[in-house]
């Protein structure tokens, strides 16, 4: 009898029961081939399997076709309907992925070829690691294995003490003074290293080789000519800002006030009635229509000035736009610019003081190298090898937390992903991670996984899993298992919801965050600057709170799939661009590409990027796409806030 549900098939019966029958032979020979290469069988042993593996899948293709075989029919509303008949009811077993991953499939020529494991040895043991010639070896074997420098793991290896390794290894290791770890070189040399050299010299004679080090990777300090000073850069002080409003309009700085609220780059003045009656501020840097301090503050705020007439006509408010009275004001605002970029560096103690916190802000890291050549992969079909790039990419996951894996389009990223999961389980990195596919790569990308890693225990999650009757099993599945990778669409990642608690959460902690800039503004000063910034803040925070509400969407979740409840600690997202609908919060106007009301499927990641990151911070996320920006460089913002939160 072949069992599908509660439904007895026979063997001999129907053509389903036949199929069925024939697909779990295959799926019990396919497992046993595996079985002889783990386990180290002789070599006829291994050949006696994969023989009989062969003759029965010659026997399937022979009564049914291919296994993948595919037919496409079409609606009556044109809609094409992708069906394959061998696979009726077997795609419901766990390991459907293996048995269709015996044969490579094209659906243009409905040809299919056997795959390696048909012909070859495709996975095997790889004899543990024991002992090492060098202290360099050693630290190989330990990253490696266990993604870090383990010095107790690389000294049982070497069989010397610690101090030993470490004088060995001289220039390759470097302890950093902040968390007392020793980092490679690579790691140790890069990132912020103005920071890591003032942390060096603060920690004292002790790490006067990480300073000389540190010293000599330090950035070459940008000079004036090449610092881009625009008026409204948020790095420039308040105080130069009111400097420079104090000499355009030829007052004192007392009388006119500027404040700046760094989280939405918000510039706001507040000016004495002196400063707005200047000869300044109503002829040379401004209009009868626009005043200099008005065109001041719109050129603080990036925002490009517009005058309109406005009429009545039968009590309704009209408003046009006046073209000589707009062009105009932006005349004056050009000149307002073109002054401060006159004024900025023109004085030697303000451009010292302001190169300087340039280049500490902005000019501070040094890009790091990644090498992958070092790593193997246990249990990688022995067909299979990976580029150099590849490699170079996993590394780069497994060492430097949230990865945007930007690759050309079939340069690999499938595989990336898929060895990056297996190769982080493998260290001990994570433990339950989760490949988010678009919808019509399911199946195709299951199977490569299954490809490259045969001996993968993979769950699948279909469209009909996320059915309201299946839901509650498949979170049983998914939180019970010990899954080497979860693998969903799209669709169905975005039903798996937060916990309603979370949500609130996160909800309150949204709205704290303005309560708290508004505590903070309340309390720097009471002037008519400050003033309008807690105005647009109160704004802000009331239109952030309705927002917040709209997407969480309650009625599409589901209590039976909640997604902080199942376990997951890494998120693979594959074709990422698809999630770039984040709403972005600005105080810019009539931006091409600025989303101010973004998708529910971007938050709904934006937020389970957020939970990750308390969870394991700067860890949890990895991205893949070919088009990371596609139109305009908010895409890279939106890219960052989801990897860099």
């Amino acid at each position: 009898p072949v069992t599908h549900g509660s439904t007895a098939l026979k063997a001999d019966g129907t053509l389903i029961g036949r199929r069925l029958a024939s697909l779990i032979t295959l799926r019990d020979l396919a497992r046993r081939v595996l079985q002889s290469q783990n386990d180290g069988w002789p070599e006829a042993h291994r050949q006696e399997a994969r023989r009989l593996l062969n003759r029965a899948y010659d026997r399937f293709v022979y009564a049914y076709g291919p296994i993948n075989k595919t037919t496409f029919g079409e609606t009556q509303d044109g809609s094409v309907i992708r069906r394959m008949p061998n696979l009726v009811k077997f795609r419901d077993d766990p390991d459907a992925m293996l048995v269709m991953a015996l044969e490579e499939y094209d659906e243009v020529t409905e040809k299919a070829t056997k795959a390696a494991i048909m012909v070859q040895d495709v996975v095997g043991r790889s004899p543990p690691v024991t002992s090492v010639r060098s202290a360099e070896e050693g630290l190989l074997v330990s990253l490696n294995s266990r993604g870090k420098v383990d010095l107790p793991f690389i000294a049982s290896l070497y069989h010397a003490p610690e101090s030993h390794i470490i004088a060995e290894l001289g220039d390759l290791l470097y302890q950093d003074p902040e968390t007392s770890e020793w980092q490679t070189a690579d790691i140790y040399l890069s990132g912020n290293v103005r920071a890591k050299l003032a942390a060096a010299e603060h920690a004292g004679s002790g790490y006067a080789r990480n300073v000389e080090a540190l010293r000599t990777v330090q950035p070459e300090d940008v000079l004036p000519g090449d610092i881009d000073a625009n008026l409204g850069a948020p790095w420039i002080p308040e105080r130069d800002m009111q400097g420079f409003a104090a000499s355009l309009f030829g007052v004192a700085p007392s009388s006119i006030q500027i404040g700046h609220l760094k989280k939405d780059a918000l510039w706001s003045i507040e000016a004495d009635s002196s400063v707005k009656l200047s000869v300044a501020a109503t002829t040379e840097y401004g209009t009868s229509r626009a005043n200099g301090v008005w065109l001041f503050e719109q050129a603080l705020n990036l925002k490009t000035p517009v005058i309109y007439d406005i009429t009545v006509t039968d009590g309704k408010e009209e408003r046009t736009v006046n073209q000589d009275a707009t062009l105009a004001a932006r005349e004056k605002q050009k000149q307002i610019k073109e002054r401060f970029r006159s004024w900025v560096f023109a004085d030697p103690e303000r451009t010292e003081r302001l190169v300087r916190l340039y280049n500490d802000t902005y000019n501070n890291l040094r890009l790091r190298s990644f090498d992958g050549s070092h790593l193997d992969f246990p249990g990688m079909n022995r067909t299979i090898t990976l580029h150099r790039h590849q490699k170079d990419a996993i590394w780069r996951t497994m060492s430097s937390g949230n990865t945007l894996l930007a690759h050309a389009v079939g340069a690999g990223k499938s595989f990336e992903m898929a060895a990056a999961g297996m190769k982080m389980k493998q260290a001990g990195l994570i433990n339950k991670p989760m490949f988010v596919v678009p919808n019509h790569m399911l199946e195709q990308f299951a199977r490569e996984f299954m490809q490259l890693y045969p001996n993968a225990k993979l769950l699948i999650a279909g469209k009909e899993d996320l059915s309201r009757d299946r839901r509650k099993l498949l979170t049983a599945k998914i939180a019970s298992g010990s899954w080497d990778g979860i693998i969903v669409t799209h669709s169905s990642f975005e039903r798996i919801g937060m916990s309603r608690d979370y949500q609130a959460r996160f909800l309150r902690e949204q709205i704290a965050e303005y309560d708290q800039l508004l505590c903070d503004n309340a309390r720097t000063g009471n002037d008519g600057a400050h003033r309008n910034i807690l105005k647009s803040l109160e704004k802000q925070k009331v239109r952030r709170e309705e927002r917040l509400k709209e997407l969480l969407a309650e009625d599409k979740k589901d209590d039976g799939l909640v997604f902080d409840e199942l376990g997951v600690d890494h998120l693979f997202i594959d074709e990422a661009h698809y999630f770039k609908n984040l709403e972005t919060p600005t105080k810019m106007e009539r931006v091409a590409g600025i989303q101010t009301s973004g998708s529910e499927r971007a938050f709904d990641l934006y937020m389970k990027a957020r939970y990750l990151h308390e969870q394991h911070p700067g860890h949890g996320m990895t991205f893949a796409t070919g088009t990371p920006i596609s139109n305009t460089m908010v895409e890279m913002y939106t890219m960052q806030r989801y990897l860099d939160p």
